[in-house]
């Protein structure tokens, strides 16, 4: 009897070329990675079939048939390999008893050694990719017809556009310059979905997710396992249709569209990291190590070949996440090696956090951008402009951080932006039809700043969130109206930190008043006010308010006072019944794991929301964070925390009454109850799922 122990991908490919027919046994994650390995190293013509002990419930792999494992099946020239290094003893005595000849083993750290190879043909291929890129870009940059180009990179939400860089073009066009925005984010999302499409679908259609998540939804309409595959036929073809998917969204069933928001967010989540400032030692050690596997396949798309092969001498690359900013980073870092003269910006929210952070070597930003602006960015965009052309001195650009060699922050003045001089958001050259929602929302804000400010667990810039600004409400519907013919646009998410109640009633009398408001639905952030009533509801609804969301946090009011929330818990639930009785939508934004927060306050605030049940639409729940530029990390004795943790933001200490409370059972209680509660009412949808859903 014949028996090999693989340790190496030279020993298994050998062992490939001298074997004619092969099957493998076991269609684990050893074998699938196997798989992924042959394609390499050899012709996959060349493996018969992969056996398993049970065809149920098994799918195929790279078109390879799964047949259950018969004696018969096997001839006597034909060789098994044994697909996993798990149970590959029990299974080669199983062999050795059917008489099977020639069998090959994996050692026990061959799973280590595919993952290697796999990790090291994944670089190969992404350099491979990029270098193709650089070369063609570097030989063919012709002369760009624009002053300035932006860039928005990877970014979660894919339903609809960001309003930053609209809103940025918009202003430089006004003063006179032609500018370019493109939306890497989006277009990159639709090349992850090609290439993780599948294995997303496999994972959402496993008797897995449908035991441990549609079957704790409490409206589950399916009864069995099959019945739930057959109606999930969207995720079943060879590539993943979004226009497809689109089409039919209106017709599907609640779990249907929770399937669909699932699959983009898994999408998104296989190859997109956060950094996190404060304890990262080298953003140019992780920036080197950072691999997006889709990241260069976006050169394939025209627009974005178009950009690259006609670079303007100045960039802006718009950041506000810290997900976004290790793309960005390889993004200015390609932008230099093709073009180095380009000056390239750095903005967005992100740079707030990158200046504010704990890191020390800040200089190492200028290894990929040449400018960093923190705040608002209208004016700070056109005076650097200004000042790149040679019109102004550089301490003339307002928001712009510099820093020295030896790390340490300038800024130059702060300032806040004139809403009411801002022009109507320019959504001109994006693709509207690439982003997700079935259909086109857009963002709009009417107002900037916050007009409460005070929360303590807020880590807005205080100039920021303390200068309220809203603009004419005269304006901002005839804003909607143009935004909506122009576009085709007949959905709008209002994107203000919060709508002032005094700026709402004003907002609707508005839009009741114009002839050419019509037809348009929308929807906005909120904080709970006893200035709603009846009567401007029934008009909001009348002119399209479908959704409000609240930051309700809790119902606790001990913890609403300690946060200084600045709310009732009874004004939170007037405000539900009341939204909900004048047909609004409810979408609640809460928190538990809050400073000096009991279990059993945490377990009483569920209860609470249970017996809201019936005027909270939806809800989203997550476990507090202590971080940076909140009043809370500020002034920790002041709010019962005796110990931070910067390195894991959810696990600072605090006290009640000087009683420790009990982390790992407060974080135990979020998993396992109150996000279950959540998952058992509205599954893993998000707010557009229920915008969308009549």
């Amino acid at each position: 009897m014949r028996q090999e122990t693989i340790k190496t991908i030279a020993d298994l490919k050998q062992i490939i070329d001298e074997t004619d027919k092969l099957y493998l046994y076991g269609a684990g994650s050893v074998g699938k990675k196997l798989i992924s390995v042959l394609s390499e190293i050899t012709r996959l013509s060349k493996i018969q079939a992969i056996l398993v002990s049970c065809v149920e419930k098994k799918q195929s792999v790279s078109k390879i048939p799964i047949v259950e494992y018969k004696k018969s099946l096997i001839k006597d020239n034909e060789v098994i390999l044994i697909a996993t290094t798990a149970y590959s003893k029990e299974i080669f005595d199983s062999l050795k008893k059917d008489g099977i000849k020639n069998t090959i083993v994996l050692d026990e750290n061959f799973e280590k050694v595919l993952d290697k190879f796999i990790y090291e043909q994944k670089i190969k291929r992404i350099y491979a990719t990029k270098n193709r890129f650089l070369q063609e870009f570097k030989e063919k940059q012709e002369k760009s017809g624009y002053d300035i180009a932006f860039l928005t990179p990877p970014y979660w939400d894919m339903y609809s556009p960001f309003s930053a860089v609209p809103c940025l073009k918009a202003k430089l066009i006004q003063e006179g310059y032609s500018v370019y925005q493109i939306d890497i984010g989006i277009i990159s999302i639709h090349y992850a979905i090609k290439r993780y499409g599948n294995k997303v679908a496999k994972q959402l259609l496993s008797s897995t997710c449908y035991d441990e998540l549609i079957c704790s939804y409490e409206k589950n309409p399916y009864t069995s396992y099959g019945q739930y595959v057959d109606d999930m036929d969207f995720l079943q073809g060879e590539n993943f249709d979004i226009k497809k998917v689109k089409t039919r969204y209106k017709t599907m069933n609640f779990v249907q569209k929770c399937v669909v928001d699932n699959f983009y967010q898994r999408i998104y989540s296989m190859d997109i990291s956060s950094i996190d400032f404060d304890n990262c030692t080298s953003i140019v050690d992780c920036v080197e190590n950072y691999n997006l596997d889709f990241i260069w396949d976006i050169f394939e798309e025209e627009s974005v070949r178009k950009l690259f092969s006609a670079l303007p001498d100045i960039i802006g690359i718009s950041i506000t996440s810290s997900c976004q900013f290790l793309a960005g980073c390889l993004l200015a870092q390609f932008i230099h090696q093709i073009k180095p003269e380009t000056k390239i910006i750095f903005g967005g929210s992100c740079a707030d956090l990158y200046v504010n952070s704990e890191y020390p070597q800040k200089y190492d930003i200028y290894e990929y951008f040449d400018f960093v602006l923190i705040g608002e960015g209208e004016t700070a965009i056109t005076k650097t402009i200004q000042y790149l052309q040679g019109e102004i001195e550089v301490s003339e650009i307002p928001n712009l951080a510099v820093i020295n060699k030896n790390n340490q922050v300038c800024l130059n003045h702060i300032m806040v932006e004139d809403v009411l001089a801002l022009p109507l958001p320019d959504y001109d050259d994006l693709n509207l039809e690439l982003y997700l929602s079935p259909e086109l929302i857009l963002p709009y804000q009417s107002s900037r700043g916050c007009h409460y400010g005070y929360c303590a667990f807020c880590n807005h810039d205080e100039k920021y969130r303390h200068n309220y600004r809203s603009k004419h409400m005269k304006k901002v519907v005839e804003d909607l109206v143009s935004l909506s013919k122009k576009y085709q646009a007949k959905c709008f998410q209002f994107v203000d930190e919060a709508i002032r109640p005094d700026c709402f009633r004003l907002l609707v009398d508005e839009m009741e008043s114009n002839p050419e408001f019509v037809e348009i639905r929308w929807f906005y952030y909120s904080r709970v006010s006893r200035e709603y009533d009846k009567n401007i509801l029934e008009k909001a609804y009348r002119n399209g308010c479908q959704m409000v969301m609240f930051g309700i946090e809790t119902f606790n009011q001990r913890l609403l006072n300690f946060i200084k929330k600045g709310i009732s818990a009874e004004t939170s639930k007037y405000c539900l019944k009341l939204f909900k009785q004048c047909k609004i939508k409810t979408y609640a934004w809460l928190m538990d794991n809050l400073p000096s927060e009991t279990i059993e306050e945490a377990k009483g605030d569920l209860e609470e929301v249970k017996r809201m049940r019936e005027y909270i639409d939806a809800f989203s729940v997550g476990p507090f964070m202590l971080v940076k530029n909140t009043d809370m990390y500020k002034n920790l004795e002041s709010y019962n925390i005796v110990e931070k943790n910067d390195k894991d933001p959810l696990r600072f200490q605090s006290h009640n009454n000087g009683q420790i409370i009990n982390k790992e059972e407060m974080l135990r209680f979020d998993a396992e109850e109150y996000r279950q509660h959540q998952l058992s009412t509205f599954l893993f949808g998000n707010r557009y799922t229920l915008f969308l859903t009549e």
